[in-house]
């Protein structure tokens, strides 16, 4: 069999899915009646307001309270007593703790604790807890790793959680390369129904567990003979609390929720393959007093798979995990868990002599499933294979003739009107021709390896088609295969913003989006500055706050925490989402507030991976040079600057964009080589710059405006030269660089790219009739075309994508334009 690879493509695609609303047990069991008092200790504290007054800090190291008063809850507290309270400013996972120590005097007293569980407190209870589908308004932050992106939800109600991914490993093996995208939809549930009788608990009802919905699809492409064996991190979900109470007692609980994908084995062929399975079910654990076993695994699931036959000529092994671990905590601690992880295992050995094989290729879902919670005083623990399913075995066989459509992946969903790169692999006898056909129509046919067709869905309908690929050798069909894929389509639709005061007199600068429902603009008059905020993904906008302010650039640090650039190149801060600002400050030695960029002029702003603000800004007093300042994120405090090393006392000023590890600071002048246009690299977060110049460009009538990063690697800067639309890729961080212009286009303005190929730009100059104000790439920014349901005659000033699915453009005028499906 013939074989032209050259890299090795290991790909696993999971889909777990599940539609009902509330837990479905496996095997029913009758309800027992639950608890209907709520009976509580005496030795119970429940912190009120007043008691809370009082305490000045609480040390969440190990719970050690400081009161500067007393309050007549503590006026009789005792060693053994037990104090409870839900989420509070110094307590962000409230607490259920026992009096340990009691010191000092009335005025002043030192309360010692240590962990208490749910039983000391309360004789008797019932926790009934569903969370019904977590939205991404329920988030407190996301911790992405390197290569991630964070995208926009496809349904209404923001209960889908995106990843798209793509991330390269080097080791003394070779390269790895990792990337693909995975769907979250996620339902937590907790029943405990407890009567508690000294020594003892008893556990009447325990049912703890997740119901979940998730697709990920995983390419894994390997140099011959490369291997990792390593554990990545997709994301991490913080949730805000949720607080119930029990009786008097609150009890809280915190969501938190990893994606990962897992890589063990090493690859010594070249062999393209791929598994798929369905996978729908339940996952938990369950304990009833009155049944035997009283404790038992919830498992419900059902299946089906697919996959794509290996293709290889040496031996191999290789396994990839890919999967969410779901966990609360209460009160802080490690409470119920469920983690569902699909797998893909392979192992194949050459057979010498004969060339024949032993092979195979299994797909599965393991389960881990338990309560390890010290606050409700017990713990239990499930492992097991859910399912293991052999999808092709040899032993001792040549490989039989097939072809498999390795992407498109089957069942997902692809934007109407983007082309659509139909790869396939093939096993035994190399066809001389392979066939595609689209919804039972002959497209193409490729007569040369690798057998690909690049399907353009322009001028197709929404919904569902099928692809159809036939194998052929001297004209006859020796193998087939087929996929459905569902197409959806895109709109972009007018925002009026006139009744927040947007006109022909102002501009929209910014416009970011934290997730798919929460998102900022701000907006710039003469004299004043406004900051609008929406709740429901941009298709309603309210006032947050009027300045005096205007504001030309935003950067968010999450659901409340921010900082804007005024039009007088001063920083600013708010700590509530917008509604109050003023001028980014942190506490000297002394003691008084001081600004953070005292004495600085501040032309653009970003944030980098170690926590920092990195601002461009010059010295009001010697403003010979341009500087990159840095801030920590957290206390505001000013950590070091570096100097451009390049004199411009009167040019313009350069930007700054960063994106995981690296960074560029660009459109530098140099007022002694005023015709060379200088740039800036970093590779290590900001902590080292080199300098480098544009061989292709000259200072002399050009504008650098914005730049976007899609990966470290993948960096695009958009501005103008000699009055052309001009754009400049790398794609190996700044390195190199290839030129583009956009003949018949004046100017771009900003840039926003959505994946490696496909990105948007804005028209920067004024026009006295409508034009198309944005510009569209499917070519990674090598050709552009205008988006024709998007004009106007005003300047364009900002295009900001979150995931491929949800976007916006604002600029000067009433209107805002939304993106969506």
């Amino acid at each position: 069999m013939k074989n032209k690879l050259k890299i090795i493509s290991l790909i696993l695609w999971v889909l777990f899915a599940y539609s009902c609303k509330k837990p479905v047990e496996p095997e029913p069991d009758p309800d027992p009646q639950p608890n209907e008092e709520v009976i509580v200790f005496d030795i119970t504290k429940v912190v009120d307001e007043e008691t809370r007054a009082h305490i000045v800090t609480i040390d969440t190291a190990d719970y050690t309270f400081t009161m500067d008063g007393e309050s007549s809850l503590f006026s009789n507290l005792a060693v053994g007593d037990i104090i409870v309270d839900s989420v509070s400013e110094k307590a962000p996972y409230g607490y259920l703790r026992r009096v340990t120590g009691i010191s000092g005097s009335k005025g002043n007293k030192t309360i010692s604790t240590e962990q208490a569980i749910l039983t000391d407190a309360i004789e008797q209870g019932y926790i009934n807890f569903s969370s019904g589908k977590v939205s991404k308004s329920q988030l407190e932050k996301v911790k992405l790793a390197d290569g991630v992106t964070f995208g926009a939800s496809k349904n209404p109600d923001n209960t889908i959680f995106d990843l798209d991914y793509n991330e390269v490993f080097e080791n003394e093996y070779g390269t790895v390369t990792v990337s693909g995208h995975a769907d979250l939809t996620m339902d937590f549930y907790l029943e405990y129904d407890w009567t508690y009788e000294f020594p003892l608990t008893i556990k009447k009802v325990f049912r703890s567990g997740a119901i979940l919905e998730q697709s990920a699809s995983f390419s894994v492409v390997c140099e011959e003979g490369a291997s990792i064996e390593q554990r990545i991190d997709l994301a991490t979900f913080y949730f805000n609390p949720y607080v119930i109470m029990v009786g008097p007692v609150p009890v809280v609980f915190i969501p938190r929720v990893q994606v990962f994908v897992e890589l063990d084995g090493t690859i010594t062929a070249i062999l393209t393959t791929s598994a798929s399975e369905s996978f729908h079910g339940q996952l938990g654990v369950d304990y009833n007093s009155e049944r035997n076993p009283a404790w038992k695994q919830i498992n419900e699931r059902e299946y089906t798979t697919d996959y794509v036959a290996p293709n290889l000529n040496l031996n191999a092994a290789a396994r990839v995990d890919v999967g969410p671990e779901i966990a609360y905590l209460l009160y802080g601690f490690a409470g119920p868990y469920v983690d569902a992880t699909a797998f893909g295992d392979l192992s194949g050995t050459l057979l010498t002599g004969s060339g024949n094989w032993n092979l195979d290729l299994d797909v599965g879902v393991r389960s881990r499933v338990g309560v390890k919670a010290e606050v409700l005083g017990f713990d239990k623990n499930y492992e097991k294979d859910l399912f293991r399913v052999n999808l092709f075995h040899l032993e001792n066989e040549p490989f039989g003739s097939g072809i498999f459509i390795q992407y498109p992946i089957e069942n997902n969903s692809y934007p109407l009107g983007e082309n659509i790169n139909i790869t396939t692999s093939f096993t035994g006898e190399t066809p001389d021709e392979v066939e595609f056909l689209i919804d039972n129509v002959s497209e193409h046919t490729d007569t040369s390896e690798p057998f690909t067709y690049d399907w353009n869905t322009d001028n197709l309908s929404a919904g569902v088609h099928s692809i159809t690929v036939n194998a052929k050798k001297d004209g006859a069909i020796i193998a087939t295969d087929g996929a459905s894929v569902n197409l959806y389509e895109i709109n972009w639709s007018e925002v009026d913003l006139s009744s927040l005061g947007a006109g022909d007199q102002t501009t929209c600068t910014d416009v970011y989006f934290y997730d798919s429902s929460l998102g900022w603009i701000t907006l710039a008059g003469t004299g004043y500055g406004k900051i609008l905020k929406s709740i429901d993904g941009g298709n309603t906008w309210l006032e947050q706050s009027n300045t005096s302010f205007p504001m030309q650039e935003m950067v968010m640090f999450g659901t409340n925490q921010g900082i804007y650039l005024t039009y007088y190149n001063k920083v600013m801060f708010t700590g509530d989402g917008g509604q109050t600002i003023d001028v980014l400050k942190y506490t000297a030695e002394s003691g008084v507030q001081v600004p953070t960029f005292q004495w600085k002029d501040i032309f653009d702003i970003a944030t980098n991976m170690n926590e920092e603000i990195v601002a461009i800004g010059k010295d009001t007093g010697i403003p010979y040079y341009f500087h990159v300042y840095y801030a920590n994120i957290l206390d505001h405090k000013p950590v070091k600057d570096f100097q451009i090393p390049f004199p411009n006392e009167y040019g313009m000023a350069p930007g700054i964009e960063t994106y995981g590890q690296n960074a560029i600071v660009f459109g530098i002048i140099d007022e002694d080589n005023p015709d060379v246009a200088y740039y800036m690299t970093s590779h290590d977060v900001c902590e080292t710059w080199q300098s480098s110049s544009f061989s292709q460009i000259t200072n002399s009538n050009t504008y650098l405006r914005d730049a976007c990063y899609y990966t470290e690697d993948e960096l695009w800067i958009v501005g103008s030269e000699n009055g052309v639309a001009l754009v400049m890729i790398s794609t190996d961080g700044g390195d190199t660089w290839n030129k583009v212009t956009v003949p018949g286009v004046a100017s771009f303005g900003s840039v926003s790219f959505v994946s490696a190929e496909v990105g948007y730009a804005t028209l920067f100059d004024y026009t006295s009739a409508d034009v198309s104000r944005l510009y569209k790439t499917t070519d990674g920014g090598y050709t552009w075309n205008p988006v024709v349901e998007l004009t106007s005659q005003h300047p364009m000033s900002k295009v900001f994508f979150k995931g491929q699915n949800q976007g916006m453009v604002v600029g000067k005028g009433d209107k805002a334009y939304q993106y969506h499906l």
